[in-house]
C-alpha cells in the first residue's frame, strides 16, 4: 500500500510551526509543543528546519533508491548528491541567516513589504 503525504515545500516559519502552501494560501502541517525551556532557540529553529526540509529529503532519498536500482550514470548522482548537499544546507544555516530570516519573519507577520520600494519623504 503507498502511503502519501502532504506534498512539498514546506516551511518552518517559526521555531513552533511548520507549513505547507497548497489550495492557494499557506496552511499548518504540525505545531511543536512541549518543547524543553533548556533547548536554544537556534536548536528550536533548526529542528522546525529539519521537519519542514523532510519532503524534499524524502525525494532526494526516493531518487538515490531508483539510481542504484537501474545502476544510473555518474552524472546523474553527481546530481542527487548535490540535492542531498542542499537539502542538508538548508536545515543548517549560519547565524547570520537566520538572524536574516528572523527580520523578514517579524516583518511578514507585521505587514511590511521589504520588497516594496522606500517612498520618499
Amino acid at each position: 500500500m503507498l502511503k502519501t503525504h502532504t506534498p512539498g515545500p514546506w516551511l518552518a516559519d517559526s521555531a513552533t510551526r511548520i507549513q505547507a502552501n497548497g489550495y492557494g494560501s499557506r496552511y499548518d502541517i504540525c505545531r511543536l509543543c512541549d518543547i524543553p525551556p533548556h533547548i536554544a532557540n537556534h536548536d528550536k529553529r533548526r529542528n522546525a528546519r529539519l521537519i519542514a526540509e523532510s519532503p524534499a529529503m524524502l525525494e532526494v532519498c526516493r531518487s538515490l533508491l531508483k539510481w542504484a536500482a537501474r545502476s544510473g550514470d555518474r552524472a546523474e548522482l553527481d546530481d542527487l548528491i548535490s540535492d542531498a548537499r542542499a537539502s542538508v544546507a538548508r536545515v543548517y544555516r549560519s547565524k547570520q541567516e537566520e538572524r536574516a530570516l528572523d527580520a523578514l519573519m517579524v516583518a511578514a507577520m507585521a505587514g511590511i513589504d521589504l520588497d516594496a520600494p522606500a517612498s520618499a519623504t
